[in-house]
């Protein structure tokens, strides 16, 4: 029997004044912080959940998440929040 250790792949993104940590293994996101919080608590949560994972800081395995997110804290903003009534010219 393999023992495959799983990675997590972690990195970060900046919106205004936020910044949130993004850790996603192979088979997609796994966790976000709250705006601010510490790459220490990344590394608990994946202590906790994925107890045997290596952390390993790339960007580029994060890069659609990292899109994704920021595309939707930014409609969020224009939109003030609400669900389904932003005129901002997207759907």
């Amino acid at each position: 029997m393999r023992n495959i250790q799983e990675r997590v792949y972690w990195s970060t993104v900046s919106y205004n004044n936020w910044q949130l940590y993004l850790a996603a293994t192979d088979i997609g996101l796994c966790y976000v912080t709250l705006p601010n919080e510490s790459l220490d608590t990344l590394r608990q949560w994946v202590q906790i959940h994925i107890p045997e994972a290596w952390m390993t800081e790339d960007a580029s395995k994060l890069g659609q998440y990292q899109d994704q997110l920021v595309e939707y804290l930014h409609y969020r903003s224009i939109c003030g929040g609400r669900r389904f009534r932003c005129r901002s010219g997207r759907r």
